[in-house]
C-alpha cells in the first residue's frame, strides 16, 4: 500500500491513526505524501497488489506544496506527474488499484484555486480511468463497472 496522507493537523492525524490500524497486519505500507510515482515503480517491480490511497489528497499534496522550484506547481507540472503515474500503474508487474474521489458532482466551487483543485481531480481521474483495464464508481457502498457501462460517442 502507498499512503498518500500527511498528518498536517491533529485531525488528520487521527484519522491516519485510524486507518493504520484497520490496515491488516500483513500489509506493508508506505507513507510517500509526494513521489508515488517513484514508490510504485519501486515496488510495482513485482507480481501482487499494490493499493494507492488517495489520489484525491497526491493531488493536493502535489498542488498546495512548494516545489523543488521554490513556488507552487503548475498545473501543467501536476498533470505530468499524473501522466507518469498513470502509465507506471499501467507497466506495473503489480495490479494496481488506485483510489480517488468524484468532486465534480457537487456545487462549483467559489473560489479559483479550489476551482483548479477540483479540475485536476477530474483530469487525473480521466487519465487514470483511460489506463486502466477496469474503473469502478462507489456509491452507497454499491461499485458500478464504469467502463463496461461506457458508449463511445463516436461509435453512435
Amino acid at each position: 500500500m502507498i499512503a498518500t496522507a500527511e498528518a498536517l493537523d491533529e485531525e488528520m492525524a487521527a484519522r491516519i491513526s485510524e486507518h493504520r490500524k484497520r490496515r491488516p497486519a500483513s500489509w506493508a505500507t508506505i507513507e510517500e505524501p509526494y513521489l508515488v510515482t517513484s514508490a510504485l515503480e519501486e515496488v510495482g517491480r513485482q507480481d501482487g497488489v499494490v493499493l494507492i490511497d488517495c489520489l484525491t489528497l497526491l493531488i493536493s499534496n502535489l498542488l498546495f506544496s512548494p516545489s523543488a522550484k521554490g513556488g507552487q506547481p503548475s498545473q501543467q507540472e501536476v498533470l505530468s506527474e499524473m501522466t507518469d503515474l498513470a502509465r507506471s500503474a499501467r507497466d506495473s508487474r503489480a495490479d494496481v488499484v488506485i483510489v480517488s474521489n468524484e468532486l465534480g458532482l457537487g456545487v462549483v466551487p467559489e473560489y479559483p484555486q479550489a476551482r483548479l483543485y477540483r479540475d485536476l481531480v477530474g483530469w487525473a481521474n480521466q487519465m487514470m480511468a483511460k489506463e486502466a483495464d477496469h474503473a469502478y464508481f462507489l456509491i452507497s457502498g454499491m461499485a458500478l463497472d464504469i467502463k463496461a457501462l461506457h458508449i463511445n460517442p463516436e461509435n453512435l
